[in-house]
C-alpha cells in the first residue's frame, strides 16, 4: 500500500492541504502548548509576510509568525 504525502486539516483560516513532509515536529511541545507537537507552517496569503504554525490536530491553535 503506498504511503500517504498529504493530509487535509481544517484551521481558523479554513480547510488546508498539506504535505507530510512539511511537518514539523516537537518532541516536547512548545511552551503554553506542550500536548500538541505536530505543527505545520502555513501562508496567511500569498502575498504576506506573515505565517501561521498550525497545529495539525487541533484546528484552534494556530500562532502567527
Amino acid at each position: 500500500m503506498a504511503r500517504q504525502k498529504e493530509k487535509v486539516i481544517q484551521t481558523r483560516i479554513g480547510e488546508r492541504t498539506v504535505q507530510l513532509d512539511k511537518v514539523l515536529y516537537f518532541p516536547r511541545g512548545i511552551i503554553g502548548f506542550e500536548d500538541h507537537r505536530e505543527f505545520v507552517l502555513l501562508e496567511m496569503r500569498e502575498d504576506s509576510p506573515f505565517l501561521i504554525l498550525q497545529s495539525m490536530t487541533n484546528p484552534r491553535v494556530g500562532l502567527l509568525v
